[in-house]
Formats: structure tokens, C-alpha cells, sequence
């Protein structure tokens, strides 16, 4: 089954740059790209505002070529006779 909604990985607190950290998976027309993404927030932030700070840094970034990202192109797969 496929997900068309952004995943977020596990969310780390990074407290020398006092922000939170986490891999967002985004689901593209070519296939799936892991982004690493942060936000500036304090320990105290609720989880659903955090969540919604890495997803919207990842969507932000998505598309610059130089953010560190993974990607797993999609790949059609023969259908049986």
C-alpha cells in the first residue's frame, strides 16, 4: 500500500544547535526522497508543531540540490503473463 503523505523518521533534539532533527520521507512522481530536516524550537514545543516545522523545512528544501538527501527511484516491475 502506498502513502502519499510526508514520514518523519525519529526526531532528535540537536542542543548544540538548539533545534530538532529528523529525516522527512517525501513521496515524489519519481520515486521516494529522504531529507534531512530541522527546525529551531524549544524543548518545550509540542510535538505537533515540531512535526510541522521538519515538514515544512523538508518541503522548503526539496528542491535544492544541495541538501542532504537519499532517494529511491521508483521502478516499474514487469506484470506476469
Amino acid at each position: 500500500m502506498a502513502h502519499n503523505t510526508p514520514q518523519i523518521g525519529t526526531i532528535t533534539y540537536n542542543a548544540a544547535e538548539a533545534c530538532f532533527e529528523a529525516l522527512v520521507t517525501l513521496h515524489t512522481a519519481t520515486g521516494l526522497q529522504r531529507i534531512a530536516a530541522s527546525c529551531d524550537a524549544p524543548l518545550t514545543a509540542s510535538e505537533d508543531r515540531i512535526e510541522n516545522a521538519l515538514w515544512a523545512d523538508a518541503l522548503a528544501r526539496a528542491d535544492d540540490p544541495a541538501v542532504l538527501r537519499s532517494q529511491i527511484e521508483t521502478v516499474e516491475l514487469p506484470q506476469a503473463a
